[in-house]
């Protein structure tokens, strides 16, 4: 099974998760690519903007490394310059967002 099975989201889910305002450093690497530098400047368990060092293409796969939980695969939907919004490829469950959140907040 290929990511891109994987990434079967609805456009409905976007927006219905609470979402938190962040600034915190997090990895960000495309598949097959190494990783990357970003800020996480949103988050939510359904997805995550980022400011990345270099632009993310739409549709592409990339998995966020935030601390020691393992990473998270999701897909770019959306890009203006390096600053990038990106959905979960399955909503995060509330504890992980709760551990990633708290990661913000230290």
């Amino acid at each position: 099974m290929g990511a891109e099975a994987e990434l079967e989201v609805s456009i409905s889910d976007l927006r219905n998760s609470e979402r938190f305002d962040t600034h915190v450093d997090a990895g960000i690497r495309r598949s097959g690519s190494s990783a990357i530098r970003g800020v996480i400047t949103d988050l939510s368990a359904s997805g995550f903007r980022v400011e990345a060092l270099d632009r993310l293409p739409v549709d592409s796969v990339v998995w966020l490394k935030m601390g020691t939980l393992a990473p998270q695969m999701a897909r770019v939907m959306w890009n203006r310059q390096r600053i990038a919004g990106c959905q979960f490829a399955a909503p995060l469950h509330p504890s992980v967002l709760a551990q990633l959140v708290a990661l913000t907040q230290a």
